[in-house]
């Protein structure tokens, strides 16, 4: 079958999506659905978590990826080993709202739109699906037979139909949900690609990939404008952009988070890593404070590390989970807060 179209057979079948709906009442005495965001007005400076605050357990193994709804956090969204998409309250009961079932193999990625009515989700069972999150109707599915690693949606707000999906097939793949087509292949790594950031106002993206690499791409062109490789470089599965813009962070195999500066010239920061975790072997999520004071990455052993950005020094070291903490958010609004989660099949909140 024409594999440039998205057209090609999974080896996998595509189970028949569905949901359950875990609160009584969708819409509140103002009609407000679930989505309605109580924290739009709320502005703290950032501190420290000193204490945790709540456990959310219902997935039946272990949690992969955590995503705040945005823009500002009142819900949050984890994807499961089990295979199940959960979204969760934040501020008031606490409890799950919503499980979608779409997937017939663990959830490796999910990613929401600016306004977080749609997300996607990546599943080890090579399928794409875009969701509505209030419905949980599945608005349509993709997959080129292979497994997709990394899922992002295009920032512009002209753009929110066209989304990329790096692949471990070496592919970074550019689909748009209007046509259902497949609009562009980046295809120049050597290895399964990781991470997918824009940069330069959304006319460029990064991305990281088991070959060692670090590519910048012009959006839309299919060549590399900037390639990044060292020998003394490693695999960095997880990246994550500081609010200001001007700086990426990557986890780093040899247990070091490395810095590349987001200025006129996209290039590494060799003078600042921050070390002391470990995480070999691991695709440990990273956060950065909002205000940019902190930055924080989980580790193997279920800890979570806190450094001060201006002197790279540990700061603070939690003891968050039994097994590897994989998941790490700082609240965008409630600056005090974060979000971990883990193979033992938990999600926690502290502040």
């Amino acid at each position: 079958m024409d594999e440039k179209r998205g057209k090609r057979v999974a080896r996998y079948e595509a189970i028949e999506p569905s949901s359950l709906l875990h609160v009584k009442e969708v819409y509140d005495y103002q009609g407000r659905s679930f989505l309605h965001d109580p924290l739009r007005d709320v502005d703290r400076q950032a501190f420290l978590p000193k204490k945790m605050l709540h456990t959310y357990r219902g997935h039946n193994k272990g949690v992969h990826i955590i995503r705040w709804l945005p823009p500002h956090g009142h819900l949050i969204m984890s994807g499961g080993l089990d295979n199940k998409v959960k979204l969760w309250d934040v501020c008031n009961t606490r409890h799950v709202i919503q499980t979608y079932i779409g997937h017939a193999k663990a959830i490796k990625d999910v990613t929401f739109n600016n306004d977080g009515r749609q997300f996607i989700s990546a599943g080890f069972d090579r399928f794409l699906r875009v969701w509505d999150t209030e419905t949980a109707k599945v608005i349509a599915t993709f997959t080129t037979g292979k497994q997709p690693n990394v899922v992002k949606v295009h920032p512009d707000e002209g753009r929110q139909s066209i989304f990329l999906a790096g692949m471990a097939d070496k592919k970074i793949v550019q689909w748009d949900q209007r046509s259902n087509q497949i609009t562009q292949e980046y295809n120049q790594h050597l290895g399964p690609v990781n991470t997918i950031t824009f940069i330069d106002s959304n006319t460029k993206f990064v991305t990281t990939s088991d070959d060692k690499t670090v590519r910048v791409w012009e959006w839309d062109i299919p060549f590399v404008v900037k390639y990044i490789a060292d020998p003394g470089m490693h695999s960095m599965p997880t990246g994550t952009m500081a609010n200001s813009g001007k700086w990426i962070a990557y986890q780093s195999m040899d247990n070091q988070i490395k810095l590349f500066a987001n200025g006129e010239r996209f290039k590494p920061h060799g003078k600042k890593a921050f070390r002391g975790h470990c995480v070999s072997g691991y695709a440990c999520q990273i956060a950065w404070s909002p205000d940019g004071k902190y930055i924080c990455s989980g580790d193997g052993e279920g800890f979570v590390w806190f450094w001060e950005w201006k002197t790279s020094r540990v700061v603070k070291k939690i003891k968050a989970h039994d097994a590897v903490c994989i998941g790490l958010l700082w609240h965008p609004v409630d600056q005090s807060r974060i979000a971990t989660c883990s193979w033992d099949s938990t999600i926690k909140i502290w502040d």
